[in-house]
C-alpha cells in the first residue's frame, strides 16, 4: 500500500535552519526552539502517507511525504495547506501494524513542512515506533549561536 522512498532521496539530510517565528499559507506561529523543547529525539524516517481531515462536514484524505518521525510526532512535506492547531488523522506504513491511523495535531506550520504531534498513541504503536527507530539515524539537533 505505501511505498518508502528510501531509494529516491538521500540515505542523510541537512540540519535545516528554522527561523524563530514561522508562516507559512496565511498562518503564522511562534516556534519553539528545538534544542531546549524537543519532547522526543527525530529519526530519519522517508515514506509516502495519508493524511485525513474533517473540514466543514467533509472528510478530506492528502498525501504526505515523511521526512522524520519520533515516538511523539512526524515531520513531513505536505501540499495541501493545513493549519496549525488542526487536528488530523495519520496512516502511516510503520512495519507490524496493520493499520497505523494516529491521531495528530498539526504542531508546525513553515510552507508545505509540516510538524505532527501525535495525540493518542497506544502502548502497541509507541512500541512500534521505537523498533522502527532502533537503525535510522538520528536527526542532528540545531543549537542556538
Amino acid at each position: 500500500m505505501f511505498e518508502t522512498l528510501g531509494r529516491f532521496l538521500p540515505q542523510t539530510l541537512p540540519p535545516r535552519k528554522l527561523p524563530s517565528v514561522e508562516s507559512g499559507r496565511g498562518h503564522a506561529a511562534i516556534k519553539t526552539t528545538m534544542d531546549s523543547k524537543r519532547i522526543s529525539p527525530r529519526y530519519v524516517f522517508e515514506a509516502r502517507f495519508r493524511i485525513s481531515v474533517q473540514r466543514h462536514g467533509k472528510s478530506l484524505v492528502f498525501e504526505g511525504r515523511a521526512r522524520d518521525i519520533s515516538e511523539s510526532g512526524l515531520g513531513a512535506f505536505v501540499g495541501p495547506a493545513l493549519s496549525a492547531g488542526e487536528l488530523v488523522t495519520l496512516a502511516i506504513p510503520v512495519p507490524g501494524l496493520e493499520k497505523a491511523s494516529l491521531q495528530a495535531k498539526v504542531a508546525r506550520v513553515l510552507g508545505t513542512e509540516y510538524g505532527f504531534q501525535f495525540l493518542t498513541l497506544s502502548p502497541v504503536q509507541r512500541s512500534h515506533i521505537q523498533v522502527l527507530v532502533q537503525n535510522r539515524i538520528q536527526v542532528p539537533v540545531e543549537k542556538r549561536s
